[in-house]
This record gives C-alpha cells, sequence and structure tokens, in this order.
C-alpha cells in the first residue's frame, strides 16, 4: 500500500504521527508497533480538501477522547463494529480536546496540504 510518512506532531502531551495512505477513510493506532509513538493514517484519495480534513479531525477527535477515557463500547457485542462507539465527556473535557486539536492541526495541516496536493499530482499519472 502507497503511504507517505507527514511528520510527528504534538496534541497536549501526545506525539502523533501522521501518514497519508491510499484509499479513503482513516484509522488511529495507539500503539502501532512495541516502542513506537500512536499513529493516524488518513487516505490521500479524496476529491475535495475538506473531505481530507475531515477525515483527519474524525480520526483526532476519536483519538483525542479515547485517551481520556471517554470512548465506551458494548463488551458484550459480537459484531465488532465501529458504530456502536459511544462518547460521554464533560464540555471542559471537550474543551481540553479542542485545544490538543487545534494544536495539532496548525501544525500538522500546512505539511498536509502540501503533501496532498503533490498525492493528487502523482495519482494523475
Amino acid at each position: 500500500m502507497k503511504q507517505k510518512i507527514i511528520g510527528v506532531y504534538y496534541a497536549g502531551f501526545h506525539q502523533i504521527q501522521l501518514v497519508l495512505r491510499e484509499g479513503t477513510g482513516g484509522e488511529f493506532y495507539l500503539i502501532p508497533e512495541s516502542g513506537s509513538i500512536p499513529r493516524i493514517k488518513i487516505g490521500g484519495d479524496y476529491s475535495e480538501w475538506r473531505e481530507v480534513i475531515n477525515c483527519l479531525t474524525h480520526e483526532l477527535d476519536e483519538f483525542l477522547y479515547d485517551k481520556i477515557q471517554c470512548r465506551y463500547v458494548a463488551f458484550d457485542n459480537l459484531s465488532n463494529s465501529h458504530d456502536q462507539y459511544l462518547f460521554n465527556f464533560t464540555h471542559a473535557k471537550f474543551s481540553d480536546c479542542k485545544m490538543k486539536a487545534a494544536e495539532f492541526l496548525a501544525e500538522a495541516l500546512p505539511d498536509l496540504a502540501t503533501a496532498w496536493k503533490q498525492w493528487k499530482k502523482d495519482n494523475k499519472k
């Protein structure tokens, strides 16, 4: 699978590696490999920049909600579906996550924009 490491960015006390990969959608990894920092992978095959940002903010927010232990899933559900998650937090925790996300996005978005534009050019060939 084709992918490009964009960089490593802070979200509060967490460093997260951002990767652009083939396809659409995204995922995050709390511990991708032993000794590695968390990683967010997002698809680069969107036609619009806003779709890339939507995917990134979705995965970043979900990662942050998980880190503050506000992402819940029923343990007796055998479907293993991602649509069963429930998020429950106070306004203070929400605000904290938004500040951490803003820190990450302020640094990552310029690099991601440059990489995504090149990704689109390279895939037109």
